[in-house]
């Protein structure tokens, strides 16, 4: 697809041509209109790619694919990860035989005309001359591109998955930057590739990008949490110590589904990811101040229950001889939980 990519350590850092194209139909759609209160755009932040983007290609915003793809989201079911998931399901000719249960019958409830969409989506990038406007944008890519994996090196971001998990991934993983996207991060896993999309922000113009203030330096934060999801979830799935019927979280359930986790499987995935993630700050920048700040944020979030976690998470860490890698240790951290719960049932 010729896309601007470097690999960097096992991780493909890239700016994926299907979803700058994605970006592109958010922008000139009424996805941006719907969802401006989501927390998903900041157009002040890259203000520049925004109006370059109404001046060339606003013109275009009647044509039939950026009607179905209005259609298509219209019902908020496909939204957020969904596009993303989709879009890097496709081929170099922005094709697809055949999509992933997620994306067509979770999130699009087995809507057919995702596939009209699809159909149209070639001959739509060669009308509006998408190649070349990737093309013409490409040093700014290469400069995203360049310094993010100057940054794997310097904090080793790669190394703390093989480090924390000690699970073989067999999946491609890749840190997708996604300019046209201000502020949310997403997950997208595919069959053969996990993605974590974050966006690249207007500091991205730098020449020293990510060679970093002391702000700057937890963009990675974002790129551990989406990835911490390829390696948790297939994990709580296997092991099934939640599911749909259990009722270990009804206490947080309603708080918990306004944030978009309505289950407990869900519930229990983002506890844990986050709370990896915290504790990515002490193992890459020992940053016992922001560690704590990150715990204290969590919780007034929602996610009371960070706080066992975090202790069950300190047994595995200090006990790696025991606990060969992440799978083994798991439902030690689901029986922390219950343990827990009951203990304040009684008191």
């Amino acid at each position: 697809m010729n896309s601007v990519a470097k690999k960097i350590n096992g991780i493909t850092v890239t700016v994926d041509k299907r979803t700058i194209l994605l970006g592109i139909i958010m922008h000139i759609s009424n996805y941006c209109k719907l969802w401006r209160d989501s927390g998903q755009f900041d157009e002040t932040v890259n203000k520049y790619l925004i109006e370059e983007i109404n001046t060339e290609f606003s013109k275009y915003n009647n044509e039939k694919t950026i009607r179905q793809f209005d259609e298509l989201t219209r019902n908020g079911g496909f939204s957020f990860d969904a596009p993303f998931a989709l879009f890097l399901q496709l081929d170099d000719s922005y094709k697809t035989d055949k999509l992933d249960d997620y994306v067509f019958n979770v999130r699009l409830n087995g809507n057919k005309k995702i596939f009209e969409f699809i159909d149209g989506l070639s001959e739509f990038a060669e009308k509006i001359g998408f190649d070349e406007y990737y093309e013409k944008h490409k040093k700014e890519y290469e400069n995203y591109v360049n310094n993010m994996a100057k940054a794997f090196e310097l904090y080793g971001i790669d190394q703390f998955f093989d480090n924390y998990y000690g699970i073989e991934n067999h999946k491609n993983l890749n840190v997708n930057l996604i300019p046209l996207i201000t502020n949310c991060a997403f997950f997208c896993d595919t069959k053969e590739s996990m993605f974590s999309c974050i966006p690249s922000y207007s500091h991205s113009e730098k020449e020293n990008l990510y060679d970093f203030d002391e702000n700057e330096k937890y963009y990675f934060s974002n790129i551990i949490h989406e990835f911490s999801h390829g390696f948790v979830n297939p994990i709580t799935d296997k092991y099934k110590l939640v599911d749909k019927n259990t009722h270990l979280f009804d206490d947080i359930k309603e708080e918990m589904s306004k944030q978009a986790y309505p289950t407990d499987i869900q519930i229990i995935n983002e506890h844990i990811v986050r709370a990896i993630t915290a504790r990515s700050i002490l193992y890459i920048y020992n940053d016992q101040e922001r560690y704590d700040r990150t715990i204290e944020k969590q919780k007034e979030m929602g996610f009371v229950y960070i706080d066992n976690i975090i202790e069950s998470l300190e047994i595995y860490e200090n006990n790696r001889d025991m606990y060969n890698n992440f799978n083994d240790y798991y439902p030690e951290i689901i029986k922390a939980i219950k343990f827990k719960k009951n203990d304040n049932k009684q008191k």
